[in-house]
Order: structure tokens, then sequence, then C-alpha cells
């Protein structure tokens, strides 16, 4: 019972869906409740039970859910009212139905129980059982001509009772079910996205979903924004990491177009995406996850169609819907490898020096040349310059300096670019 009890009572806070499906749910009880009025007229004038006293006592009931709905803040009180005021209504339809088929009017009272339950509060179904139970003991006592068409026992009333309570606790657990599943759903998605919104805000990884024109979700982690700038108007990945890093925004833009298009395999087309880029103070890595949707199964009616166009149909990939951007602060790592591969620098060349010193003498004395007339060459013959950064290049590599081979080389590949 009390576990009952507990099912029975709802929790304290009125989502705000809840408050609005409550009160637009309230205004359809009132409009209900307001046609009965003609309808019970109509009845009493028919079995000549007084048409007036019918119009009088409808009228009188419709004052309670009225005035509930104009005074009342918490629409959970107003739906009760409307409970108690339907039951009541059963009453005076079951009163001035005072005819062959009086008792078949008691049909009512179960009509309206079960259909309480679009409320999701077992507390209104509640409410109305106990207020036909209250109704159908004292008239049967003191005007029983009003429930029953025919002298009644008490039994017969008690057993009245036991159907409503019957269906009363089954009604309880649809309502229940209903506020869970339906009236309290509203308040299970926000608090799950108030979690995945904690969840990105606190990760580590910048994590934003893009479809095939490159357009962000609106959900993204807060190390996005925190690494590259509030997002604003750019709507477009690219266009917003072009702020940063133009090349590879522009590889991004036209690669998208590859991926999307389902020319090539997705594999490649994904591997040709940048999968780095660098601002003024950090380095990150880019990883690209396709989504993809269900896919319809063929009908079997289209078995008869050519074994070849079914193989190749088999054969196809799937389209992806969107791709899942990580974005990885990789800033420490790239200073690790540097530190590391200028350590194995140093050792290499202390170990040419320690095998070969006058090799070694020679090798730095050509390079210090070499790198003289880069920084003040700029302004000598381009094929000179690009020799001189060639020779530097290939010198650097046989003594395992590739740091400045690297660089050399990026070097060549800019003079190039700008010849064009």
């Amino acid at each position: 019972m009390l576990q009952f009890l507990s099912k029975a009572i709802l929790p304290k806070e009125i989502t705000a869906f809840e408050r609005s499906y409550l009160e637009q749910l309230n205004k359809v009880a009132l409009a209900i409740f307001a046609a009965h009025l003609p309808v019970f007229v109509l009845l009493a004038y028919l079995n000549d039970t007084g048409p007036l006293d019918a119009a009088g006592l409808t009228t009188l009931a419709l004052v309670g859910p009225f005035v509930a709905n104009r005074t009342l803040t918490n629409p959970r009180h107003v739906a009760m009212v409307c409970g108690v005021t339907s039951m009541i209504l059963g009453g005076l339809l079951v009163h001035f139905e005072q005819g062959p088929v009086q008792i078949e009017m008691h049909f009512y009272f179960f009509a309206m129980l079960a259909m309480l339950a679009i409320y999701g509060n077992p507390m209104v179904i509640i409410a109305a059982a106990a207020a036909v139970s209250a109704h159908h003991l004292l008239l049967w006592a003191y005007l029983p001509r009003s429930v029953f068409n025919y002298d009644a026992p008490l039994w017969v009333v008690l057993v009245h009772a036991l159907f409503v309570a019957l269906e009363s606790f089954a009604t309880c657990a649809i309502a229940r079910t209903i506020f869970s599943n339906v009236i309290g759903l509203d308040k299970i998605v926000q608090e799950r996205t108030s979690k995945v919104r904690s969840l990105l805000t606190h990760m580590e990884q910048g994590f934003l979903t893009i479809d095939h024109q490159g357009e962000m979700a609106e959900e993204r982690s807060a190390a996005v924004e925190r690494w590259l700038g509030p997002v604003g108007d750019d709507l477009l990945f690219h266009t917003y990491l072009a702020r940063h890093a133009p090349q590879e925004a522009l590889a991004l833009e036209m690669g998208l177009e590859q991926v999307f298009d389902d020319m090539l395999p997705l594999e490649l087309t994904l591997g040709q995406l940048p999968n780095r880029f660098s601002t003024a103070a950090a380095t990150f890595d880019i990883r690209y996850t396709p989504i993809f949707e269900g896919t319809d199964t063929p009908h079997p009616e289209d078995s008869s169609t050519d074994s070849s166009a079914d193989l190749s149909a088999d054969l196809a990939e799937p389209i992806p819907q969107q791709l899942l951007v990580v974005i990885t602060n990789i800033t420490a790592q790239v200073e690790r490898e540097r530190l590391e591969l200028a350590q194995r620098e140093v050792f290499q060349l202390f170990e040419r020096a320690m095998q070969d010193r006058s090799g070694f003498r020679e090798f730095f004395e050509e390079s210090q040349r070499l790198v003289e007339s880069v920084i003040h060459g700029h302004e000598a013959d381009p094929a000179e310059l690009r020799r001189n950064l060639h020779t530097l290049k290939g010198n650097t590599m046989l003594f395992g300096v590739h740091s400045v081979a690297q660089c050399c080389h990026h070097l060549e590949n800019q003079l190039s670019e700008a010849e064009r």
C-alpha cells in the first residue's frame, strides 16, 4: 500500500512541458463539461425529471472547474477539480435519466475514470473515485431513486464501489506510466542533454559534427571554442578553420565534396582531408569518422533483377550523412618530438665529429657558408639561391640533421610557389 501511494504522488517539480500540457487539457475538459449542460436539460425534459433543475444543478457543477481554472496556479490542482467534477456530472446524468436505462448510465463513471488517465496523475483518479463512492453511499441512503431504478440493497452499492476501486487501481498505474514516459519525458531529455553538455564542456578534446556542406551542428564540445575562438556566424567548419589555417581550410572544403560525392572509396577521400593544423599558440590533430544512416532493405520482388546489378549494389559503399570531427591538442606531443629529434641530431653530430673530425669541420664550415648565402642572398640570382638550398639540404641529410633539411625543403616549395 505504501508503495502504491509513493507511486501515486507525483514529484513536486512541474516542468514547462507538463504545465503547458495540463493547461491545454484542462481547457479541453472545460469545453466538454460545458457541452453537458444542453444534453442534461434535454434528458431531464424527456424523462420528466425537471429541465430547470438540470440547468441549475449542471451550471452549479460547472462553477467549480471554471473558478479553479481562473484562480489556481497549479494545473495539477485544477486537474483534480476536473476529475471530481466529472463524477458529479456522472451523478447528475444518472439522476436525470430516471428510466429503464438508469443503471446503464453508470457506465459513464467507468468511462470517465479511464479517460482521466490522460492527465498522467494518479491523484486525479483517486479523487474522482472517492467522489463517486461518497456520492453513491450518500444518495443510496437519502435519495435512492437518484442512483438505482429498483430497491437496491447495500451490497449492490458495495459491488459498484469494488468495481470502481479495481478500475481506479489499474487506471492509476496507467496514469503513472503516462507521466513517466510521456509527460516526464521532457524532463528526462533535459537531464540527459544537460549531462551530455556537461560532458562536452569538460572534455579535453574538440568534438563536432558537420554535414556534406561542412555546416556544424549546434552541439559541440567547449574545447573547440576554447582553442579556436567563438563560432559566431561561421557555421561552416572550413570558414571557421580559415581564421587560423587557411590552407587546411581550403583543402577541407575541396575534400568534403569528394567524400560525399561517392566517386572514390570513402577511406581514400577521408585520408585526403587535412589531419593537422597549427595556430599561433598550438598544434592540433584532426580525425574524421563517418556517420551513416540505415539503408533500405531490397524488396523480395526485386530479386529477379540482373545479378550483376545486385552484385554492384552489394559492393557499393554507403554514403555518410555526417562526419564526426575530433580535434586533439598535440602541442606537447609535437614539442616532445621536436626535442627528441634535436637530441638525436646532437648525438649523431657528436658521433660524426668523433669519427671524422676534419670531415665534420668541413661540413660545418660549408653549411655555415651556405646558410649565410641563403640569409643574405635573397636578392641574388634565384637559381643560385635554389642551388644553395638544395646543397644545404643534401649535406644536412647526409649528417642526419633532418630538421634543417626539412626547413630547406619548405623554403624550396615556397620559392616554387612564388615563381608560379
